[in-house]
């Protein structure tokens, strides 16, 4: 899991809402904008201020070029009733202006039950700092 919003098995994050009430950093009103479907995608401006803040210009430039409008997950039930039996990460990007770093930490452990990797700067490091990344992930294998 990276910088992952991290449901449970057979819930929705909405069911999760009030225990996860912490999981979401605030956003401005212009950094989110909706489709007649209702779909979301960031902005522009919101794209550059959380998603890719410490990457270089002209990759945060091509990364929202490449930005489309995606429906919500809010609703919708986990399709399975435990998390594989799998080698599982978490790595936690410590910087985060998406997903909160103290909520991601505690789901980790709690949902997971696995130890949180922090991986400094923010939501996007394999855009922002993609050789710590591919270190982290190479050190966990």
């Amino acid at each position: 899991m990276l910088a992952g919003v991290v449901g449970a098995p057979g819930t929705s994050l909405e069911s999760l809402a009030t225990q996860d009430a912490d999981r979401d950093l605030p956003l401005h009103d212009s950094d989110l904008e909706f489709d007649s479907e209702g779909r979301f995608r960031f902005t522009d401006a919101g794209a550059r201020r959380v998603l890719y803040h410490d990457c270089p210009p002209q990759v945060a430039d091509a990364s929202i070029a490449r930005l489309r409008f995606q429906r919500s997950m809010w609703r919708e039930v986990a399709d399975f009733d435990a998390w594989p039996q799998v080698e599982t990460m978490s790595i936690v990007c410590a910087e985060d202006r998406v997903v909160n770093p103290r909520w991601s930490r505690r789901v980790a452990r709690d949902r997971l039950g696995v130890e949180p990797i922090d991986l400094p700067g923010g939501h996007s490091p394999f855009l922002a700092r993609p050789a710590a990344l591919a270190d982290v992930l190479m050190d966990g294998l």
